[in-house]
């Protein structure tokens, strides 16, 4: 099954030169949607991948300056011509022809759902829980500086912030819904005039998330489409990733509220 691409656009942000990555997500968002407008906004630091892109009919644009997630993603939607959904997708997601169609046919049956996310899963077919609840300064620092073997102190907490009790069998509501994969009604991302460029890397999916949510449209996980995620969780191998994770997570307790525990 695929789906018309000319109501749909793309924006993908690189960071490392992964040609193999960056043809397969392509060619999944060209086989799914023939016609899908798509921007490639390179923050690395040599323009190796140029020419991948090129190739593909996508827009490039070189930025080894780095202004961030979210600051690239809005560069991109703006180098793409206005359609009525966009699509937000880390170039290490591949997927199957079925999955945007099911995606863009569940935004069309309610004008009030703002953004979707699908299930996604590891390669190996094993879930992973990316929706989550709006987080606590516990969980958040149980998650990423207790050792695993103690993380079943938190355990109970951990579970119900990632959604885990949902059982990901269902429609849900998503307060915070994962930027490695998210559908947008065009409409609601320009309401809430696309990701605040204040946050570097990580938690801008989280604001986005809780904005378009409190502007008025639903965020909502639909099961009925999955992608497959080749997660790597950086920020536990890297001191610099660790400060800008804290960093993030400040700015989004400050503009969303404190929740301690």
């Amino acid at each position: 099954m695929t789906s018309d691409g000319r109501a749909l656009t793309a924006s993908l942000v690189l960071y490392r030169n992964d040609s193999d990555m960056v043809e397969t997500v392509l060619r999944s968002l060209q086989d799914a949607c023939p016609g899908v407008g798509i921007a490639v906004v390179d923050n690395s630091p040599t323009a190796a991948l140029a020419g991948v892109v090129a190739g593909s009919g996508a827009t490039y644009v070189h930025d080894p300056t780095n202004p961030g997630f979210g600051a690239s993603h809005n560069r991109a939607v703006k180098a793409l011509p206005r359609r009525e959904f966009h699509l937000v997708v880390n170039p290490d997601i591949y997927f199957t022809t079925e999955a945007l169609p099911a995606l863009l046919a569940f935004l069309r049956q309610d004008e009030r759902i703002g953004m979707v996310t699908p299930r996604i899963l590891h390669p190996d077919g094993e879930p992973q829980y990316l929706c989550k609840r709006y987080p606590s300064f516990l969980v958040l620092f149980g998650r990423r500086f207790l050792p695993g073997p103690l993380q079943f102190l938190l355990r109970r907490r951990l579970d119900h912030y990632e959604m885990r009790d949902s059982g990901y069998e269902e429609v849900m509501e998503v307060p915070y819904a994962s930027g490695c994969f998210m559908l947008f009604r065009r409409a609601a991302f320009d309401r809430v005039e696309g990701f605040d460029p204040r946050f570097f890397l990580y938690f801008e999916d989280a604001d986005i998330s809780l904005r378009v949510g409190n502007s008025g449209y639903r965020v909502l996980y639909y099961p009925g489409a999955q992608v497959f995620h080749h997660w790597a969780r950086g920020s536990h191998n890297s001191l610099r990733l660790t400060l800008t994770t804290i960093r993030s997570a400040f700015r989004l307790f400050s503009k969303h509220g404190w929740k301690l525990v």
